[in-house]
């Protein structure tokens, strides 16, 4: 592995393979107490577009840590809302309200319709939900280009203001574990690998700070990322949703501390 990124490499089933890339830009936020910056948080983010015949287009953060795709509600009026792309049901001719078991919404009031509360690491939103056509990393009118496939979205209505508010990011691109979302059909990347034939696995690559090239490979790995072979490792407790692997040892320096040593420490690979 290079010294200059990050490259976390993921697998579900075997499926047929190609693959497609999409840059990620870095923004770093200061996290500020009393008046004086304590420490930083570090988003890295990319496009996608949503809805027919004119796609409309979000940046997500691409999380291994949740499993769906959100973005702001057209009707959101929270503060962390406005600042953001907001998608517009009503220019899209492809998009289609829905209940979270995905039968059509006919009713004319928001009371009579489903609704979900999604909680992260920082932040909370709470939305309804819509099936349409998302592209991940261009744009495409067609369904049927390999990276675009129907999904089902969380729409939000409300959003918290920390953290959504104080990063340029609009929605949240869950690539977490099918168990982690409400149903398969959530998953995003499930279904792009499932409609597309696309070999499912990802790559991530994060380079260093004040260093460009951040990005994420779907269908395979980008080997000029990479020296050397890949080392795999199982996945515990995957009925959780999330990327946990066993930890062996925590060394400092040449020193292994006393701490994970009996062999019940676990941990979550996010992005």
């Amino acid at each position: 592995m290079l010294p200059a990124f990050l490259l976390v490499a993921f697998a579900f089933q075997v499926a047929l393979a190609t693959r497609f890339t999409i840059p990620l830009e870095r923004q770093v936020v200061p996290v500020k107490v009393d008046g004086r910056t304590v420490s930083h948080k570090t988003a890295y983010y990319g496009s996608i577009f949503v809805g027919q015949p004119e796609p409309q287009k979000f940046t997500v953060v691409f999380d291994t840590g949740s499993g769906h795709l959100f973005l702001p509600d057209k009707a959101c009026k929270d503060e962390a809302c406005l600042k953001h792309h907001r998608f517009d049901c009503d220019l899209s001719t492809s998009a289609v309200e829905i209940n979270d078991d995905g039968t059509e919404v006919r009713a004319s009031t928001d009371s009579d319709r489903d609704i979900v509360s999604i909680a992260y690491g920082t932040g909370e939103i709470l939305g309804s939900f819509v099936k349409d056509v998302v592209c991940i990393g261009a744009v495409n009118t067609s369904n049927e280009a390999p990276q675009c496939t129907p999904a089902r979205v969380i729409l939000a209505r409300e959003m918290t203001s920390d953290p959504f508010e104080h990063f340029n990011f609009d929605g949240v691109l869950g690539l977490g574990l099918r168990s982690l979302a409400l149903n398969p059909e959530f998953h995003l990347f499930s279904q792009i690998c499932e409609h597309n034939n696309l070999h499912p696995t990802f790559g991530v690559f994060l380079s260093r700070p004040n260093a460009g090239g951040s990005e994420v490979t779907f269908g395979g790995h980008n080997e000029l990322r990479v020296k050397g072979d890949l080392s795999w490792v199982p996945v515990a407790s995957n009925k959780l949703g999330y990327w946990g692997v066993k930890i062996l040892a925590v060394r400092a320096g040449d020193k292994t501390l006393s701490l994970c040593q009996d062999g019940t420490c676990h941990a979550i690979v996010d992005t």
